[in-house]
């Protein structure tokens, strides 16, 4: 069925609007939060962030809108079934961003304006979702991978002690999980550690297997704090907040010197495999920062991801008895 004028209009102004915002990302500093959230798997597609996926389908449908118009409605149902697909798997993650919310909704309600039924968005969201469960079996998480043999027990001695701070014999025991390419990480970090003060702190540095640069900063992270504290926040007040769009030529050129040294002193494999392990066993689900606080008194456990409230987490130290 044909749709009525006014409806193809609205639905092209939808497409058009979804077009801008699409481009946002890529003329304006957004960082999109999915892949602080874990839904990094997700952001790309053969390499290219799924905003130029997007651009590319949006400027076909508006073409054939203009050229072919019963074609129209099936490009548009294709790309609203697409975003209903990425808008369940956030949902699954836990994650939100407003900007990739406002894609989603003008994709389906354009198709909703060029179709009677939605048959088209429904077929394409079964196929993906079949697709998933296939390679994956379940919602894919960007966590550390699980490694071959499995690390299920703690090392008996940290390899990395830099990144470790305050009294062994401290009653609250803290987990703090960063990753180097994440804004909160960068805003957070310091706040927190000044609320925690006299814990026995753990900070550890996920590397998310959807960002091969991501990996290679945090190898670098733990061969600093292989070699002592000092080692360890001078790297850190370089490295952290790297931004998330940096490539590895803008990266190579600012701090090619600092991570060729670095990698001269690589950890082992076995103690990247325990350090993957150590960054699972606090509870870690794939946003950060995240933030696990023990009582070794009371042998209650605290736990805090995202946007982290740093005056909450100065509650449970001070208002504990």
């Amino acid at each position: 069925m044909t749709p009525g004028p006014w409806r193809g209009r609205l639905a092209g102004g939808c497409l058009l609007l979804g077009l801008l915002v699409a481009l946002l990302p890529h003329v304006w500093p957004w960082a999109c939060p999915a892949s602080c959230q874990g839904g990094g798997a997700y952001a790309h597609l053969l390499g290219l962030p799924m905003t130029v996926w997007a651009m590319a389908g949006i400027s076909a449908a508006l073409l054939l809108m203009i050229r072919h118009a019963p074609w129209a409605s099936a490009a548009t149902g294709l790309l609203a079934g697409a975003a209903l697909f990425h808008h369940l798997i956030g949902w699954a993650l836990g994650m939100s961003c407003v900007l990739c919310w406002t894609l989603q909704g003008l994709l389906v309600l354009a198709a909703g304006l060029l179709a009677r039924w939605p048959i088209t968005p429904l077929v394409v969201l079964i196929g993906l979702l079949g697709t998933n469960a296939i390679r994956h079996h379940q919602v894919l998480r960007d966590v550390p991978l699980p490694q071959t043999p499995v690390v299920t027990h703690a090392p008996t001695a940290d390899p990395f002690p830099g990144r470790t701070r305050g009294p062994a014999t401290a009653r609250w025991e803290v987990d703090l999980v960063i990753d180097l390419r994440c804004d909160h990480c960068a805003a957070l970090r310091r706040p927190l550690l000044q609320a925690l003060e006299g814990a026995r702190i753990t900070e550890h540095l996920v590397a998310r297997p959807s960002d091969p640069l991501g990996r290679r900063l945090a190898i670098a992270g733990l061969a600093a704090a292989a070699q002592g504290p000092a080692d360890w926040e001078r790297y850190l007040a370089r490295m952290l907040g790297t931004p998330r769009e940096a490539h590895l030529d803008e990266v190579e050129e600012a701090h090619g010197a600092l991570l060729r040294r670095l990698e001269a002193h690589l950890p082992t494999a076995q103690a990247l495999r325990d350090a993957d392990a150590a960054v699972m066993r606090c509870g870690y689900n794939g946003a950060t920062p995240y933030l696990r606080v023990r009582d070794t008194a009371q042998g209650k456990t605290y736990h805090a991801q995202g946007n982290i409230d740093v005056e909450e987490v100065a509650l449970w130290i001070t208002q504990t008895p």
